[in-house]
């Protein structure tokens, strides 16, 4: 009973190691993708993908929240650095690019 029972856990574990290299072999054609399609070229580096949440300046300091982390001016954010923060947007640099975030509602209020 123990053998079997150990036989059959051997056997999915080998399943779950060799199914994705089956399944991402090169010789394997994609049955949903059209006879005719021609895919772009990927780079190798994937894009760097930053979404601005939201900017609070105040006369003491500037904040903004990309990707859900709370940064100021210098300040690095998946390895790109803060630039400049400004009150709808905020400029960074990542590998020598300036990558300019826009908030996406610029409906603000000022507090009197």
């Amino acid at each position: 009973m123990m053998s079997r029972l150990l036989m059959l856990v051997f056997s999915l574990g080998a399943l779950c190691v060799h199914a994705p290299l089956v399944a991402a072999s090169p010789g394997l054609p994609d049955p949903t993708r059209p006879q005719n399609m021609v895919l772009p070229e990927t780079s190798a580096t994937p894009a760097q993908h930053f979404i601005l949440g939201s900017v609070l300046i105040s006369s003491q300091r500037s904040v903004a929240i990309i990707n859900g982390e709370r940064v100021t001016v210098g300040a690095q954010v998946d390895g790109a650095t803060i630039r400049k923060i400004e009150k709808n947007r905020v400029e960074l640099v990542s590998n020598g690019r300036v990558i300019t975030l826009n908030l996406a509602n610029h409906d603000f209020k000022q507090r009197k």
